[in-house]
């Protein structure tokens, strides 16, 4: 055998080992498959398809704790081509909490939502996700691929809107009282925004002139004249209250009630009430009750309670309650009243020391739901002293029920 031949035949046996054991290793125990997903079977386009990924929204300033959806539409956009094994991704942005899609993602992982298709004909895919608090703006991207199609890239950017903080305090107690008489006031911190007020406190500034009989609940700091109430938190529309009794001086004076509230995302807010204190006088009260939450379509009753605490009579009483609008007022007692349908008014006529009653007012409820009705009633008489009382009722929306309908993707 000449060396020529040698060469070839070592050349053959060494092509021969390398194939035989590229062939082992493909069929041995480790692959790639045992790390990574089964690739989709690839299918070669038919013509020269093109494909295009819109991407909308359906609130472009939505607020933390929306619920967004998403849509991304996508297309081949050159007629009689056809592309095989797509795929389309949505990255969610960092603001965002996934809630759902239709149809449903074959995977997920870290926030990318990953679908597929067998083919580039025309769909759609809703994803509905919570926009989540300390953002500014949601930056949502998606992309769009097939077999020998070229990948097509979108993004949409929205900002969030912020929620609005607010804190309301209120004072409220007797406009008049005599001397050495008991004085009630009644402090409130209303959270009247959209987010969860925190660390918040309240500091009241009782006149230095009355006796404090008590003290619910009992502040966290009490050094009178001051006491200091750590409320914490306050859900939006939650309402935390303290009421504080005292004893009137024994000689005739104004009583001025300070009182501030704060919280980590509010400034200080501050009020002040003022009370008489005098040796005689006729001194009505009134004081509205009624439901906190109705339905629509709810029977709703008002209560209101008069009384003088006054020692003089009081003559020629009229009690004036206006109504929210949107509530039809169906029945009331007592019957001589003046009415329409924004308010009705009772003439009570003389009301003498210690002497109470009350005015009962039945309505149905036609507003919307998720509003608030306020409701304000008044008394007053002939060289009385005055007095006024609210009542809010917030009406609950309505739950409506959807069916759910998807479709294969």
């Amino acid at each position: 055998m000449s060396k020529k031949h040698k060469i070839f035949w070592i050349v053959v046996v060494l092509v021969g080992m390398i194939g035989l054991g590229k062939w082992i290793f493909d069929a041995g125990e480790i692959s790639a498959s045992d790390v990574l997903p089964a690739p989709l079977a690839f299918q070669s386009p038919i013509g020269n398809p093109e494909l295009t990924l819109e991407k909308s929204v359906n609130d472009e300033a939505p607020k933390p704790g929306d619920l967004v959806s998403y849509e991304l539409a996508y297309d081949n956009i050159v007629p009689g081509s056809k592309g095989f094994n797509l795929r389309l991704y949505d990255f969610l942005p960092a603001g965002v909490e996934y809630a759902g899609a239709s149809p449903p993602p074959t995977s997920i992982t870290d926030g990318i939502l990953f679908f597929t298709a067998e083919d580039t004909d025309a769909a759609s895919v809703i994803i509905q996700a919570r926009v989540r608090e300390g953002f500014t703006e949601l930056n949502n991207r998606a992309l769009v691929l097939a077999d020998g199609v070229e990948p097509v890239t979108t993004s949409l950017s929205i900002p969030v809107t912020p929620l609005i903080d607010r804190l309301e305090l209120t004072v409220d107690g007797y406009t008049a009282v005599l001397t050495e008489s008991e004085v009630v006031h009644r402090i409130s911190c209303e959270n009247t925004g959209e987010s969860t007020l925190k660390q918040v406190i309240l500091v009241n500034f009782l006149p230095d002139e009355v006796t404090v009989q008590e003290m619910a609940p009992t502040p966290d700091q009490d050094d009178f004249p001051m006491g200091q109430w750590n409320i914490g938190t306050l859900a939006p529309g939650e309402t935390w209250e303290s009421v504080i009794t005292s004893t009137s001086p024994s000689s005739p004076t104004v009583l001025y009630n300070r009182a501030m509230a704060f919280s980590a995302q509010t400034g200080m807010t501050q009020t002040i009430y003022a009370t008489h204190v005098v040796t005689e006088g006729a001194i009505l009260q009134i004081d509205k009750r009624g439901p906190k939450t109705v339905n629509v379509g709810d029977t709703l009753r008002y209560r209101l309670h008069y009384w003088n605490i006054g020692n003089i009579t009081a003559t020629n009483v009229l009690v004036t309650d206006t109504f929210p609008a949107n509530i039809t007022v169906v029945d009331y007692e007592p019957g001589t009243v003046t009415i329409d349908a924004t308010r009705g008014i009772w003439e009570i006529g003389a009301i003498g020391p210690e002497t109470t009653g009350q005015v009962v007012i039945t309505a149905t409820v036609g507003v919307p739901g998720d509003r608030t009705l306020l409701n304000v009633a008044q008394i007053g008489g002939v060289g009385s002293w005055a007095d006024e009382d609210e009542l809010k009722t917030e009406v609950q929306p309505l739950a409506i029920y959807l069916p759910l309908v998807t479709r294969n993707f």
